[in-house]
């Protein structure tokens, strides 16, 4: 039995169809400096093909591996993040947000269907700046300090590093700055700091202040609160406080309001309090809206001691005080005059000082003249004044022999 072989046909070629490739190898994702909302992925070619390939698709979901916890997406779905042509491997991917850990795969695809997924690779998103810090608001204020509370923003975009918090007010010639260093706590998904006092700050004063966090992205916009300070009592006395006598028994007082910047408040009067010099155990008190006050009711030529103060709702400032004398008065006439009959022609005046000068003592006067009750002599004289200083007795001499005499003193100021 003999196999014989004939001649071959003709040949006819054909091709089987396409089929998915293999997997893409060595699928690598990595952070783009500099950018935070970009990343880049690569790749090789697939090592069988079964076909040609139509293009490569990047597929990408935010990772559940994230810095702050309210990052982690709800779900957790791939999506279609690029679509490349079948000659690239590589792309940049967009549109990311930042600081944000993606998780990503590519396949590769031909006619004749999408590869299985390559490896999976993940990488995080450059940092930004933040958005602005969230629920700024003061907790406690005081006269000269206020406590302030506020949360990290909704969009850290980074790890804070610190908040920025400036503040001013009208007489500061530039803003006063603190840096508020941070450290980020796992255990409650928050920062070690979100709340400071500020101290040393003006009574009664209306402060900016303005709050922006830091991140290795930059410093984002600013949270900003206006804040008036409490009232505090004044810490500075009234200025130019005079006074002078409007009487014998008065001394109007002036004054100007203590310096706007030492008013910690609004002044709603002043209190004043004034006493004798000489008798400081009887102390008056009283009060006024104005900033003048004519105080009645003194004694006559006396010094008194006269103290003012600002107040406003809080209290009393400090008092600055002057020493001002009322005006003089005629004094009081002297006391126990007795005349005394030395000779023929002179008597002896004597007498004691007046229960009150009421002024500078300037000596005495005494007026004497004939009597008109005397009928010895037959003559009309004209009175006779002689002026004394610094003593309690007088003789009057060349006097008229055996002649009634009418003797009067006065005090002189």
């Amino acid at each position: 039995f003999t196999i014989i072989i004939g001649e071959f046909s003709e040949v006819i070629t054909n091709r089987t169809l396409e089929d998915a490739p293999s997997s893409p190898l060595n699928f690598n994702v990595v952070q783009v400096t500099g950018s935070s909302t970009t990343l880049s992925a690569s790749w090789t070619q697939p090592s069988t093909l079964n076909g040609i390939l139509t293009n490569y698709t990047v597929y990408c979901r935010i990772s559940s591996k994230q810095f702050y916890s309210e990052q982690i997406p709800n779900s957790n779905e791939f999506t279609v993040f690029n679509t490349a042509s079948p000659d690239t491997t590589e792309v940049v991917l967009t549109g990311l947000e930042a600081f944000t850990v993606y998780e990503c795969y590519v396949t590769a695809s031909t006619n004749g269907g999408e590869s299985e997924p390559s490896n999976n690779d993940s990488a995080r998103t450059d940092e930004d700046s933040p958005t602005v810090p969230r629920d700024f608001i003061y907790t406690k204020i005081t006269s000269t300090s206020v406590t302030l509370e506020w949360r990290r923003p909704e969009c850290p975009n980074g790890v804070i590093s610190e908040y920025v918090l400036e503040y001013d007010n009208e007489s500061l010639t530039q803003p006063i700055t603190i840096s508020i260093p941070v450290e980020f706590i796992e255990d409650s998904d928050e920062y070690n700091e979100t709340n400071i006092t500020v101290e040393y700050l003006n009574e009664f004063t209306n402060y900016t202040f303005n709050l922006s966090a830091v991140t290795g992205g930059g410093t984002g916009p600013e949270a900003t609160i206006d804040i008036t300070t409490d009232e505090d009592v004044p810490s500075a006395s009234p200025e130019n406080l005079t006074g002078m006598f409007s009487s014998a028994t008065s001394l109007l007082i002036s004054w100007f309001p203590p310096p706007e910047q030492d008013q910690n408040g609004d002044i709603m009067g002043y209190n004043i309090s004034y006493f004798e010099v000489d008798n400081s155990d009887i102390v008056t008190y009283t009060s006024t809206e104005e900033t003048m006050i004519n105080i009645t009711g003194l004694m006559v030529y006396t010094e008194y001691n006269v103290s003012v103060a600002a107040y406003t709702s809080i209290g009393t400032g400090p008092f600055d005080s002057i020493i001002e004398r009322t005006d003089s008065a005629p004094p009081f006439a002297p006391q126990n005059l007795n005349v005394t009959t030395l000779n023929s022609t002179a008597l002896l005046v004597e007498w004691d000082e007046p229960l009150s000068v009421r002024g500078d003592r300037n000596g005495y006067r005494i007026r004497y003249e004939l009597s008109d009750d005397d009928s010895f002599l037959n003559t009309t004289y004209i009175p006779t004044i002689i002026v004394c200083v610094n003593v309690s007795s007088q003789i009057l001499t060349e006097l008229h022999e055996f002649a009634a005499y009418e003797v009067t003193v006065q005090a002189r100021n």
